[in-house]
């Protein structure tokens, strides 16, 4: 039994790390060094894009984990026995309509005999997630988990809570950018689970955790968003967030009333104007319109062979309020939906030439069709936004000035 968990567990691994690795653009990973061999590890990350998170943690650390997420995704008997299979377990809040402590020591128990198997841990101690650059404040459930961990019968010897920064270049944004940060192990001592030993921990990650992601103060956020991320490229990676983190916090001290309510007036003067933020600036457009019009017609190609995998989702998401699912059910979708089709194009081939390259090529046509629609269609939004500035006087005005107030509260930071 063991050996097919085994099996299961890393199969379906390498299947969503590799299609990972095809819906982003670049996945970097900064740090696995600092994370201890042989011992169980409690990994506890920022929580900025829903089930996507988890995934992305998964698949980039190599020993058997197991994490846990908001109980309500369990509700489905077939998702539950799905989830179970790849190591995830339910944990409750008081939101849940239950006894959230009584219903989670069934969880712990599960946890805890997972350390003793030398097995890791995954979790989002922020308690829901969030796609903005903020810092936020943690639950306790981190720390009661490790120091119950080691005041367990046959408790490992060691245990360590390694915070993992993620930073995303454009959640909701195919193709776009991440980075995971795995930060400084911090050792759990074997202490009594006392209220004053629980929060001491807890402070500790939590004031860990901010180096390792962007991170900017929840007050003034929306302001701050706007000058150090109207211009983001979402297929570039953000990695300068310690100095991200650094200026934000000084800028809001620095900044007076007047600047940010400036910043925050002008942007919506240009949103309602039709402008989208993140706004990429383009000084040469013609450039930027000639290939849109020369990959046009590849691209419809692509959008006709995708189209179950781009509709679908899309469908999806118009009944759901909360954008932060964009890129899971995006993901989740594709993960069943593009090898299908990819397969049905692969059968059409092989039955029409009787040839396994043919089938092959049809294949890696449907998938290279699907990364040149999203490419184009990347294209034409950055135009379709440039040109709408450009033809306005009124727009290319504001957006001078936005751009003016912008430079100037940098420099009061820099």
């Amino acid at each position: 039994m063991q050996i097919i968990r085994f099996l299961w567990y890393y199969s379906f691994w390498l299947y969503v790390r590799t299609c990972l690795h095809f819906y982003y653009k670049r996945i970097k990973v900064v740090g696995y060094e600092n994370v201890p061999k042989g011992v169980p590890v409690i990994f506890g990350a920022n929580h900025q894009n829903a089930l996507v998170d988890p995934l992305l943690m998964t698949t980039h650390v190599y020993q058997m984990t197991h994490y846990l997420v908001r109980a309500d995704v369990f509700k489905n008997p077939f998702v539950k026995r799905f989830l179970n299979s790849l190591n995830l377990m339910a944990v409750y809040r008081a939101r849940d309509g239950v006894n959230s402590v009584k219903a989670n020591q069934e969880v712990f128990r599960a946890c805890f005999d997972a350390f003793k198997e030398n097995e890791s841990l995954m979790l989002f101690p922020e308690g829901s997630h969030d796609s903005r650059y903020v810092v936020k404040p943690m639950k306790k459930g981190i720390a009661r988990i490790a120091l119950g961990g080691l005041n367990q019968p046959d408790a490992p010897e060691e245990l360590y809570i390694v915070p993992i920064g993620l930073t995303y270049s454009g959640q909701t944004k195919f193709r776009s950018s991440v980075v995971l940060h795995y930060g400084d192990a911090i050792k759990v001592e074997s202490k009594e689970e006392t209220s004053a030993n629980i929060d001491a921990l807890k402070d500790k990650f939590e004031q860990a955790l901010p180096a390792y992601h962007a991170a900017m103060p929840e007050e003034g956020y929306d302001y701050l968003e706007k000058v150090f991320f109207h211009n983001q490229n979402p297929q570039r990676l953000i990695e300068d967030y310690a100095l991200i983190n650094q200026q934000s916090r000084a800028l809001g001290a620095k900044a007076s009333e007047e600047d940010k309510e400036a910043v925050l007036s002008l942007s919506k003067e240009l949103e309602k104007g039709g402008v989208i933020f993140p706004f990429e600036y383009k000084k040469n457009l013609f450039g930027t319109a000639l290939l849109t019009y020369v990959v046009s017609p590849f691209a419809m190609v692509g959008l006709v062979l995708n189209l179950p995998v781009i509709f679908i989702p899309w469908k999806i998401m118009k009944g759901i309020k909360d954008v932060v699912f964009t890129d899971t059910i995006y993901f989740g979708v594709g993960l069943v939906a593009a090898p299908a089709v990819w397969g049905i194009y692969a059968s059409i081939a092989y039955n029409l030439t009787a040839s396994w390259w043919w089938a092959l090529g049809a294949a890696l046509g449907g998938a290279m069709s699907l990364l040149i629609y999203g490419r184009w269609y990347k294209i034409l939004t950055v135009y379709r936004q440039n040109r709408r500035v450009r033809k306005s006087s009124h727009l290319s005005s504001v957006y001078n000035q936005f751009l003016q107030k912008v430079t100037s509260l940098k420099e009061l930071v820099n």
